[in-house]
């Protein structure tokens, strides 16, 4: 298994990313909170797929 780096900036809008999902929960919002999740699922695969093709340095 090879170790990934995370790109600048990623930790943050991670977290954010995150907290939308609950933000969203906690207001009983489903539409609110499926977007939030889709908008974080893009990002993840977005990043698996940097990684998949290039040496993840872009």
């Amino acid at each position: 298994m090879s170790s990934k780096v995370l790109p600048p900036g990623h930790a943050e809008s991670a977290y954010l990313e995150n907290v939308a999902i609950v933000e969203a929960s906690e207001r009983r919002d489903p539409d609110g909170a499926e977007e939030a999740v889709r908008g974080n699922c893009r990002v993840s695969e977005r990043l698996h797929l940097t990684w998949s093709f290039t040496d993840g340095s872009r």
